[in-house]
């Protein structure tokens, strides 16, 4: 017998991201939801941010995906990574997000 055979193949397809227009459509919950996702947080660890059952994650998880037409969260987070822009905390962490098409609050 030789060498097993080596195969560069990736594991996933590439995934085609959607446009930045497809935000847009997001409930405001949803992309909160979207900007945890992006963080790379869990659904139960979404739930306590947020202060509502991991059900209700589940479902606005689901939005999510159905939405931006992609199957996993890692995809959703891929797309959503280029348009949630942390806005810098005072406190020198991330903090809250810029939604596409919304101006960031004026700080002062």
């Amino acid at each position: 017998m030789g060498e097993p055979d080596q195969c560069n193949h990736p594991l996933d397809a590439p995934v085609a991201l959607p446009n930045r227009d497809v935000l847009t459509e997001l409930a405001p919950r949803e992309f909160e939801v979207l900007e945890h996702l992006v963080a790379g947080r869990r659904n139960k660890a979404i739930s306590e941010r947020l202060g509502v059952s991991e059900s209700t994650i589940k479902f606005h998880v689901a939005g999510v995906l159905r939405k931006l037409g992609v199957e996993s969260r890692g995809a959703a987070a891929a797309a959503g990574a280029e348009a949630v822009k942390p806005a810098p905390s005072p406190f020198g962490q991330v903090g809250q997000s810029v939604r596409p098409g919304l101006r960031a609050p004026a700080s002062g």
